[in-house]
């Protein structure tokens, strides 16, 4: 057996000390000239404590790199920063530090800051957790004070007294998609895979199904006389004890129900279908939107009957003959209700709430830009009505009452908060659904705003110059009182915003687009791409970074945006920096990138998870945001893990000034926060 011998350790040491002696100095091979010297990497931050090794890029005059050479280092202020002979930093105290190398004939010059030590957020909580991001496709109120709402994933919401929306369940994934009621203990829900549901008042029973298809819609005359439509013209009536199919003259999808009597029953459907049943059988009737889908009925007698439908389609029908109703747009409608023919209201897509008062249409804004799906009265507000729609929302409105949020839920996307921002200032979020929220504190509020399409950024240059853009070209901006509409709506996504001083403002979007502000509209810029920007961020007006798919970074230089090479393909999605050459970079895959002035490298990252947002308050505390809940820290020296109490994805982050709290937002409407 071999035996290993063991040097006594007097004896290694020397070894050591001899080969260090007698190492010779490192010289370039004979007739090579250094062209270039360069300090990898080019700017340094760093918190005392923290070491960093720094390396050398030197090429000859042909650019070709020169693998041997002799350098010496230098630190002017070594009580600062002190450097070894191989290029090792070592930050001690605050300030700044010059380190210079000197590779014959050429010395170079890095600038290295050393911050006070910074703890960052440590401390996170959540402070708001969004129940559910269902679409809600149904509601309806017992008139005791107890109201339903059904949606999808097997959704069924129920609120008492006007109090929170609570989650009953049901025992599928199914969508429900309509309910209604006989009385309080007399429930009927309807849905997908022919989910037929009985409730009591207190919990629901899933019932043989009557058809393979998708029921569309459950309405009734009384506990004896309940009717659901669905697929391929399908219709069934409820008599107290048994279902039976009813035969139509269509194979249309029939998508509501309504009537005043046995003998006067409306049905509406795709391909501007509207049947009719007076006693003995289910018949079409001619009507002026032969080609529109139509989506809601709602009767008020047998000469009095409303139908809604897409491209902003109402109907009326006088007793002889439908008409169209002039209305305030062409938004896709889903669902029509009234309390009389003189209070007729309607709800569809992007925020959609008109009220109809007996000769015109008037629209309401609801205070927010979700599709509506669905509307009921309200016990608790008897004058009043409530509606449903994408994104958990539920809204109550009452006449001369600006409408209120009971319930949202929707995704948020990107938060700003002003950078020099004190403790609790206000935090601004915006989301699908064109949702604008506001963090206070540990307050977050739903804030009310014109309707448009999803929201993706948001950035200001104060409190009363914000501006949010979105889908379909949409820009809302906040003058500190107000939010209001800006241009007109077009197919181009814009995804993010950020603002290089008063009215001055810079939008990045879909196929390279690139738009800025001065206060006096928007004007485009030639981006030199077609790829998808993402994200945006700048020192000034002149110093902007763009960054998109395939690892696009494009810088702006006051005259014109250029493409900068990174060492990445995936897609960039957040940018931020403390100043022009230390900038940082976030994307798919968990890829970490930092611009120094002089190049883009990849820092080692601890995630492999997708990144959505980056943001810091000084070189040495940033943070980055993304799926499964993930925040990194940033401290100088490296990147690591903080456990921020959410699992859901996160897209965005912000904060304030030193001492105030970071904000991070994203699916569900999720709000967390980390604090010192």
């Amino acid at each position: 057996m071999l035996r290993r011998r063991i040097l006594p350790a007097t004896l290694l040491a020397m070894l050591a000390l001899v080969a260090c002696d007698t190492d010779p100095p490192v010289e370039p091979p004979s007739g090579t000239v250094v062209a270039s010297v360069a300090i990898v990497p080019a700017t340094t931050f760093l918190q005392p404590g923290q070491t960093r090794q720094l390396t050398l890029d030197v090429r000859d005059s042909l650019g070709r790199p020169v693998p041997q050479y002799s350098a010496i280092w230098q630190s002017d202020a070594p009580a600062v920063a002190s450097v070894s002979a191989v290029g090792e930093l070592s930050a001690l105290a605050p300030g700044s530090a010059r380190i210079t190398v000197t590779i014959a004939p050429i010395t170079v010059t890095l600038v290295v800051g050393v911050t006070a030590l910074t703890p960052g957020a440590e401390a996170w909580e959540v402070i708001r957790a969004g129940a559910s991001e269902s679409s809600l496709l149904a509601i309806w109120d017992d008139g005791a004070g107890t109201a339903w709402a059904g949606g999808s994933g097997g959704t069924m919401l129920k609120s008492v007294g006007g109090g929170p929306w609570e989650r009953v369940a049901i025992n599928t994934e199914e969508i429900v998609v309509s309910i209604w009621g006989a009385s309080p203990t007399d429930l009927w829900a309807v849905g997908s895979g022919g989910l037929l549901l009985r409730g009591n008042g207190t919990t629901w029973t899933r019932l043989p199904a009557i058809t393979s298809g998708t029921l569309l819609n459950v309405w009734g005359l009384s506990s004896t006389e309940v009717y659901a439509s669905g697929d391929n013209g399908f219709i069934a009536r409820w008599d107290g004890t048994l279902w039976s199919v009813q035969g139509t003259p269509t194979n249309n999808e029939l998508w509501a129900l309504g009537g005043t009597s046995r003998d006067d029953l409306w049905a509406v459907g795709n391909n501007g279908t509207i049947l009719r049943y007076a006693g003995l059988t289910w018949q079409s009737v001619d009507n002026p939107a032969t080609a529109t889908l139509l989506l809601g009925v709602w009767a008020e007698s047998d000469r009095n009957v409303f139908v809604v439908g897409t491209q902003g389609t109402a109907l009326r029908w006088d007793g002889d003959d439908w008409r169209r109703l002039t209305t305030p747009s062409n938004a896709n409608l889903f669902a029509v209700w009234g309390r009389s023919g003189s209070e007729v209201y309607a709800a569809g897509n992007g925020g959609t709430f008109w009220r109809f008062d007996g000769s015109q249409w008037e629209s309401i804004g609801i205070g927010s830009g979700q599709n509506l799906r669905a509307i009921s009265s309200s016990s608790v507000h008897p004058d009043g009505v409530r509606v449903a729609g994408w994104y958990n929302s539920i809204f109550s409105y009452r006449d001369g009452v600006r409408p209120t949020v009971e319930l949202l839920d929707a995704l948020l996307l990107s938060a700003w908060q002003p950078p020099d921002a004190a403790e609790d200032a206000p935090v601004f979020a915006v989301g699908l659904g064109g949702a604008v929220g506001r963090r206070t504190g540990a307050q977050f509020d739903w804030l009310d705003v014109p309707g448009v399409n999803d929201l993706y950024g948001i950035s200001g240059s104060a409190p009363d110059d914000i501006v949010a853009v979105g889908d379909t070209g949409a820009i809302l901006r906040f003058d500190g009182t107000t939010w209001r509409v800006e241009g007109e709506r077009n197919p181009i996504l814009l995804r993010s915003v950020w603002s290089t001083g008063r009215n001055e403002h810079v939008i990045v979007g879909q196929g390279g687009l690139i738009l800025r502000s001065s206060g006096s509209g928007w004007i485009p810029q030639a981006s030199g791409t077609q790829r998808f920007l993402r994200d945006v961020w700048g020192t000034d007006a002149s110093t902007l970074f763009a960054v998109g798919d395939s690892g696009l970074l494009l810088r702006y230089d006051g005259e014109r945006w250029r493409s900068t090479p990174t060492p990445t393909s995936v897609t960039l999605r957040g940018v931020w920096g403390s100043s022009s050459t230390d900038v940082f970079l976030a994307g798919d895959r968990g890829v970490l990138l930092r611009w120094d002035g002089q190049r883009a490298t990849q820092l080692a990252s601890p995630t492999t998870r997708d990144l959505r947002g980056v943001w810091g308050r000084s070189p040495t505390e940033v943070y980055a945001v993304g799926d499964s809940g993930t925040v990194l820290r940033y401290d100088g020296d490296r990147w690591r893990v903080i456990d921020a109490g959410a699992s859901v994805y996160l897209f965005d982050v912000t904060g304030g000034a030193a001492g105030s709290a970071v904000t991070a937002v994203g699916d569900r409407g999720t709000v967390v926060s980390g604090r010192d």
